[in-house]
C-alpha cells in the first residue's frame, strides 16, 4: 500500500510539471505574438530548412520594408534622380488619360495600355523604372531600327480599314464552346447562349477569381426572379466573362453595358455582397480585357472601401449561433466562407494590379488592423446547398475544396507581390539583397503545401489554367524584380565597370527568369481565349528581356555568341508560338506582331554592324599591308588593275556617285 500514500506527492509533481508547461506556452505564445507584431510578413513556419543567408535577407528587407529611409538621404535621393531620368521629357498634363473610347468605338484599340502599347493614346502617369514603358524607353535608344520597325507596325495597324459593328441588343450567337460540359438542369427556358456563358464562366474564369457561390448563383439563375442592381450587376459580369470564355467578342459589351446601368452613383448610397463581386470581376478581370486599366484602378478602388465598410477585413467572432439547425449552420459557414473568398479575390486582384501599373495601391493587406482568415480548402457538409456541393464532389473526386486552394494560394503569392509591388512603384533603383529577399520569399511560396496540392495529377481540369497563371505570374514578378539591372546595362554604357558580381547575379536571374518562362508557355500551347489571353501577355512580357539582351551583346559585348544564339532560338520559338495561339487572342492584341517587328529591327541592326565591322576589318588589312610592305609598290597605278575591286574604288563611289540610292557624306550649306 505503499504506492497510495506516494499518490498526494505524484500528484503534486505531475501538478507542478503540467504548471510549468502553461507557463512555457504562455511564455512561447507571448514571444511568437511579439515576433508577429515586429515581422507581420514574415512566415517562421517555412523558415527550417533555409540557409542562414536566407533568412538574414527574409528579415532584413521586411524591417526595411516597414522602417523605409528618409527622402532625404543622400543615397536614395541619387538614386532617384537616376532612376526617374527616363520619364523626365514627359510634361506633366500628358499624364491624363480617356478610356471611353475603348468602351464607345466600335473595335477595340489597338494595343496594350498596360505594356505602354498603346498607340493612340500617352502611356498614363504609372510608368516607373521597371515598366515595360520604361523598358522599350531604353531598348529604342540603343537600337533605333527596332523603333522604326515598332512605329512601322504601328501605322499599318491603323491603315487596316475597321469593320463597323453595332452594339445593341444582338442575337448572341457566341462560337462553340471548347472543354465545356453544360449542366443538365431545368433551364430549357433560358437562353442557350446566355447558359453557354455561365457554363464557361465557372469551367474557366471562377477558378481565377472565385467570389461567387457557384450553387447559389446556379439556382438564382436558373428562376430568373430577382430585378435588384445587385443582382443585375452580379450576373451581367459573370454572363460578359462567361461569353469571353466562350469565344463571343461582341456579347460582352452589352452585358457590360448591363452592369454599368446597374453599377449607376446608386452603389455609393448602398453596399452588399453581390454589388461588391461585381466590382471586383468588373475591375480584376473585365476592364483589363477592354483595355481599361485606369478605370479599373478607379473602380478597384471603390471595391476596396466597399468591402472594408462591410466589414469583410475582418474575421467574425462568431459564425454559427446557438439554436440553429445542421442546415443552418452548414449555410452559415457556407456564407462566411464566401465573405473570406471575396475579401481575399479583393487582395489578390489589388495587389496584381499595383505589380502591373506601378502605382502605390488603394488599400493593403495589414495584418495588425486585417484579420480575415484565410480560404478553406475543405468542401462544407453536404447538407448545405446540397445540389452544388454534389456537382462539386463529382467534380474535384475528394473532400479538398480545389477553389479554396487555388485561392489561398493565390493569396500567399499576393501578400509577397503586394510588398514588391510596393518597392517596384518607387523610384530608386532595387538593390541585389533586396531581389534576393524577395526572390527567397518566392522561393519559398513555390515549395509550400498548397502550391504542391495544384501539381498533382489529381488536380481537376478547371484548375489548370489557375495553376499555370501562379507559374507565369512566379516567374514574371521574378523578371520585373530584375530586369532594372539589365535596363541600366543597356541605358549606361560604362554601368557594367560598377557591377558586383551580385549585379551580375541579378542579370542572369531575369535571363533565366524570362527563358522559363517561354519554355514553359511554347510547351503547352492553349487554344481557349482566356487562356490564350493569359499565355500571351506573360509570353511578351518574358520576350522582352532576350530582345534587350541581344542588343546589349552587340552594343557592349557583355554576353557570348552561345547565349546570343539562344536567346534568338527563344524568340523563334515564341513567335511560332505567338502565330498558334493567334486564332485566339483578343482583337486589340498585337503581342506576337511587336515582338516579330521588334526581333527583325535588331537582327537588321547586327547584320548591318556586321557588314560595316567586315569593311573596316578589309581597310584595317589593307593599312596594315601598307606598313608592312613597300608604299611605291602601292602606288603604282600602272601595275594594277583599276576594273577590280577595291578599297579606293570604294571610296570613290561612295563619295562622288550621284544617285537616290548613295549616302551624301558631305551635304552642302542651306543657301
Amino acid at each position: 500500500m505503499l504506492w497510495l500514500s506516494a499518490l498526494p506527492k505524484l500528484s503534486e509533481a505531475f501538478a507542478g510539471i503540467q504548471m510549468t508547461i502553461d507557463q512555457l506556452n504562455e511564455a512561447l505564445n507571448a514571444r511568437n505574438q511579439v515576433i508577429k507584431q515586429l515581422l507581420p510578413a514574415v512566415d517562421f513556419d517555412s523558415l527550417p530548412g533555409l540557409s542562414r543567408e536566407s533568412v538574414i535577407r527574409l528579415i532584413s528587407n521586411e524591417v526595411e520594408v516597414q522602417t523605409p529611409s528618409p527622402a532625404a538621404d543622400g543615397a536614395v535621393a541619387h538614386n532617384v534622380v537616376d532612376a526617374s531620368h527616363f520619364f523626365s521629357d514627359i510634361p506633366a498634363d500628358e499624364a491624363e488619360w480617356n478610356e471611353a473610347q475603348n468602351e464607345e468605338d466600335s473595335e477595340p484599340p489597338v494595343g496594350d495600355v498596360v505594356n505602354g502599347l498603346a498607340l493612340h493614346q500617352r502611356p498614363g502617369s504609372y510608368s516607373r523604372i521597371s515598366s515595360t514603358g520604361a523598358f522599350l524607353h531604353v531598348l529604342f535608344s540603343i537600337c533605333p531600327p527596332a523603333k522604326q520597325t515598332f512605329l512601322d507596325l504601328g501605322k499599318s495597324a491603323f491603315q487596316k480599314p475597321k469593320q463597323l459593328v453595332i452594339r445593341g441588343p444582338s442575337k448572341e450567337s457566341p462560337q462553340a464552346v471548347q472543354n465545356v460540359s453544360p449542366v443538365s438542369s431545368s433551364l430549357s427556358s433560358l437562353s442557350s447562349t446566355q447558359q453557354i456563358a455561365v457554363d464557361a464562366y465557372f469551367e474557366q474564369i471562377h477558378a481565377l477569381v472565385p467570389v461567387v457561390d457557384e450553387a447559389r448563383f446556379r439556382e438564382e439563375f436558373s428562376t430568373q426572379q430577382r430585378t435588384d442592381d445587385g443582382w443585375k450587376a452580379l450576373s451581367s459580369m459573370v454572363l460578359a466573362l462567361g461569353s469571353i470564355a466562350a469565344g463571343d467578342d461582341q456579347s460582352h459589351f452589352v452585358y457590360h453595358e448591363r452592369a454599368r446601368q446597374a453599377l449607376g452613383y446608386n452603389i455609393f448610397t448602398s453596399g452588399n455582397m453581390e454589388i461588391l463581386q461585381a466590382l471586383v470581376l468588373l475591375s480584376g478581370l473585365y476592364l483589363y480585357y477592354i483595355n481599361s486599366p485606369n478605370t479599373a484602378f478607379l473602380v478597384m478602388g471603390t471595391a476596396f472601401r466597399m468591402a472594408i465598410a462591410i466589414g469583410l477585413h475582418r474575421e467574425p467572432a462568431r459564425t454559427i449561433k446557438l439554436g440553429q439547425n445542421a442546415g443552418e449552420e452548414a449555410l452559415a459557414l457556407c456564407r462566411a466562407e464566401v465573405r473570406r473568398r471575396t475579401w481575399w479575390s479583393l487582395i489578390c486582384a489589388n495587389a496584381w494590379q499595383g505589380l502591373l501599373l506601378h502605382r502605390p495601391r488603394v488599400g493593403r493587406w495589414d495584418p495588425l488592423t486585417m484579420d480575415t482568415a484565410l480560404p478553406s480548402t475543405k468542401l462544407p457538409p453536404s447538407s448545405a446547398h446540397s445540389e452544388g456541393v454534389a456537382r462539386l464532389r463529382q467534380i474535384e473526386s475528394d473532400d479538398r475544396d480545389w477553389h479554396g486552394i487555388s485561392l489561398r494560394v493565390t493569396a500567399e503569392f499576393c501578400i509577397i507581390a503586394q510588398k514588391i509591388g510596393d518597392r517596384l512603384a518607387q523610384l530608386s533603383y532595387i538593390t541585389p539583397r533586396e531581389i534576393f529577399a524577395f526572390s527567397d520569399e518566392l522561393e519559398i511560396w513555390s515549395k509550400s503545401h498548397h502550391f504542391r496540392c495544384l501539381s498533382e495529377n489529381s488536380c481537376p481540369k478547371r484548375f489548370w489554367l489557375s495553376r499555370e497563371t501562379m507559374l507565369y505570374r512566379f516567374l514574371g514578378v521574378r523578371v520585373l524584380l530584375s530586369r532594372p539591372h539589365l535596363m541600366r546595362l543597356a541605358d549606361d554604357g560604362m554601368a557594367h565597370n560598377g557591377f558586383t558580381d551580385e549585379d551580375w547575379k541579378v542579370v542572369s536571374l531575369c535571363q533565366n527568369s524570362a527563358s522559363e518562362v517561354i519554355d514553359l508557355i511554347c510547351s503547352g500551347l492553349h487554344h481557349d481565349r482566356v487562356s490564350v489571353w493569359h499565355s500571351t501577355f506573360a509570353l511578351f512580357q518574358a520576350c522582352l528581356i532576350p530582345l534587350l539582351s541581344i542588343a546589349v551583346a552587340k552594343k557592349l559585348s557583355l554576353f557570348d555568341d552561345a547565349a546570343v544564339n539562344e536567346w534568338k532560338q527563344s524568340l523563334d520559338g515564341a513567335i511560332r508560338a505567338f502565330r498558334d495561339m493567334a486564332p485566339h487572342t483578343r482583337p486589340a492584341d498585337r503581342y506576337g506582331g511587336i515582338i516579330e517587328a521588334l526581333r527583325d529591327g535588331i537582327i537588321a541592326w547586327n547584320d548591318q554592324d556586321s557588314e560595316l565591322a567586315a569593311d573596316i576589318n578589309q581597310y584595317t588589312e589593307f593599312l596594315a599591308n601598307i606598313r608592312s610592305g613597300n608604299v611605291a609598290d602601292f602606288m603604282n597605278y600602272d601595275g594594277q588593275d583599276m576594273t577590280a575591286p577595291g578599297p579606293f574604288l570604294e571610296w570613290f563611289d561612295y563619295d562622288l556617285a550621284f544617285g537616290d540610292q548613295q549616302l551624301n557624306w558631305y551635304p552642302l550649306p542651306d543657301v
